[in-house]
């Protein structure tokens, strides 16, 4: 029941506030500012923090359906990864910044200056790098970025100097980036069927 209330929630929340016309504004480079907002107010960002620490509790499984709704709005910022970055250093006793956060993940050895090509890197607050056997959180205010084309949420993104918080963690930073993308790619698809399916039932032959 609880899972049913939160995926209706975060529905009907998206389908207010990330409409077809803020998606592309977003994409366009309009600001984030009034989406996020709305967000984090909900308290959707923090619903795989523990309960006692004002989260829902939700695992990697039970969070799987709302990462796929903000696949099937095409949510222009990194909501599912803040969720989980939230979760990850709120288990080593640490506080997330306010914030939309992006993860990545490197092999180890990541240097100030380094290049990484960042999902959501054009409007992502922050960045939690998974490096070897650390997370290290970085900054992205001053950050240099580059879009990877005209409307893309992605962006070449060059490495700040200094991590505003390093944690030791054996977390595959990267396999779980990977769940999150396949979660939203498969709400995506799930609205592509849905929208076709329905335009073949209403369309009238002439």
């Amino acid at each position: 029941m609880q899972d049913t209330l939160l995926i209706d929630a975060l529905t009907q929340l998206l389908a207010d506030h990330c409409t077809p016309a803020v998606v592309r504004t977003i994409e366009a480079g309009g600001a984030t500012t009034t989406l996020w907002q709305a967000l984090e107010a909900s308290g959707f960002c923090d619903a795989m923090l523990p309960e006692a620490q004002g989260g829902a509790g939700l695992g990697l499984n039970e969070a799987f359906a709302l990462f796929s709704a903000c696949g099937e709005h095409l949510l222009p910022v990194p909501l599912a990864q803040t969720q989980l970055a939230r979760a990850l250093l709120a288990q080593g006793g640490l506080s997330a910044p306010a914030g939309a956060v992006a993860l990545a993940g490197v092999a180890s050895g990541s240097r100030a200056g380094d290049e990484l090509l960042l999902s959501y890197g054009a409007v992502a607050d922050w960045l939690l790098l998974g490096d070897g056997q650390v997370l290290r959180l970085f900054d992205l205010k001053d950050a240099q970025r580059e879009p990877l084309g005209d409307n893309s949420l992605d962006a070449r993104v060059r490495l700040p100097a200094t991590a505003t918080i390093t944690l030791p963690s054996a977390v595959d930073l990267r396999a779980q980036q990977a769940l999150l993308l396949a979660a939203q790619m498969a709400g995506s698809m799930s609205q592509v069927f849905a929208r076709s399916l329905q335009y073949a039932n209403e369309r009238v032959q002439f």
